[in-house]
């Protein structure tokens, strides 16, 4: 399953008031892992990324593979494997294409619900 292993979650109360507030704060710790190619790519679209370098997002997202070396003097290696989801972590493209595929998560909110993004983190704030 991808996403986060990290959840924090508080609830405020004002007694005075009678409103509630509860806070829930995600970090997407594999988030990156988890990034459609083909939504990431529609959305690229959407905001405009076209011609040459929209073929070349294409090529380098459909074009990776990847194994997994565990020691080199054994040669215990797995075999190489299509990457079918997922932008690189800690790169500077891995991280903008992270942010233009959760881009419009806030959208999603309902009247009473606020999500604030902030890099790999995410609030969501729901008050009555």
């Amino acid at each position: 399953m991808c996403g986060a292993a990290c959840y924090h979650t508080h609830i405020h109360t004002r007694a005075c008031t009678h409103t509630h507030t509860l806070t829930h704060t995600h970090t997407h710790h594999k988030a990156f892992d988890c990034i459609n190619h083909d939504v990431l790519l529609e959305k690229l679209k959407f905001y405009g990324v076209s011609g040459k370098f929209y073929n070349l997002v294409k090529l380098c997202l459909n074009g990776r593979y990847q194994k997994v070396i565990l020691s080199h003097n054994n040669s215990i290696e797995s075999t190489w494997e299509k990457v079918k989801q997922g932008v690189a972590q800690g790169s500077i493209l891995g991280s903008i294409f992270f942010l233009t595929y959760i881009n419009d998560l806030p959208k999603l909110a309902t009247i009473g619900t606020k999500i604030l993004l902030y890099a790999d983190d995410t609030s969501i704030i729901v008050t009555s």
